[in-house]
């Protein structure tokens, strides 16, 4: 589990900082972009396969894309205030709950669907506006839309085995330290 302290690290992060490959667009959503970094998402579109700003894309390992693919990789999910009240780790989804099949763990690709991680009772996501990662109350991420795209859940964390990677490129932002003797990165406090 990552906690929040080492989340902070992230706070006003731009995702150029963040995406090893390159794709930091600032007119694209990168929420789902960042959580998938953070927490090694790597289905379907990832952001290794994205033009990006400077041309051609960089080596590196690329990051989930979709709010809705991630939300489907969650072995539970549920109606955010049907949350346990013991779960102080997972993901959280904003959208209009229309769009929402929860027996099927399914959420329509449509542009107003938002993620992030909450942890400890704080939820960091990126913003567009902010143009970085923003640390946020629940009831303030619940005003991320307005009515009735402001449908708040819940998702368990989805498995990511913890096998070692070699990166190409590098993350550029604080928080990461290289784990002795082990090719992977891990967020760490400084």
């Amino acid at each position: 589990m990552i906690s929040a302290a080492s989340l902070d690290g992230f706070i006003g992060v731009n995702i150029a900082q963040i995406c090893s490959v390159g794709y930091d667009n600032p007119h694209h959503e990168h929420c789902a972009h960042f959580v998938s970094h953070v927490l090694d998402f790597r289905w379907g579109e990832t952001c290794a396969g994205q033009d990006t700003t400077h041309g051609q894309g960089r080596m590196g390992d690329g990051a989930t894309l979709g709010v809705d693919r991630i939300f489907s990789h969650c072995p539970t999910v549920g109606n955010w205030s049907e949350k346990p009240v013991t779960l102080w780790f997972c993901l959280v989804f904003i959208t209009n709950g229309r769009e929402v099949n929860l027996a099927a763990r399914t959420m329509v690709n449509v542009p107003k669907k938002h993620v992030g991680i909450f942890s400890e009772g704080w939820i960091y996501n990126y913003s567009k506006s902010s143009r970085g990662v923003v640390k946020q109350t629940p009831d303030v991420f619940k005003n991320h839309y307005g009515k009735p795209h402001n449908d708040m859940f819940y998702g368990y964390m989805p498995f990511v085995p913890l096998f070692p990677r070699k990166f190409v490129a590098l993350p550029r932002f604080p928080g990461l330290a290289r784990s002795p003797g082990v090719d992977a990165w891990k967020c760490t406090l400084r």
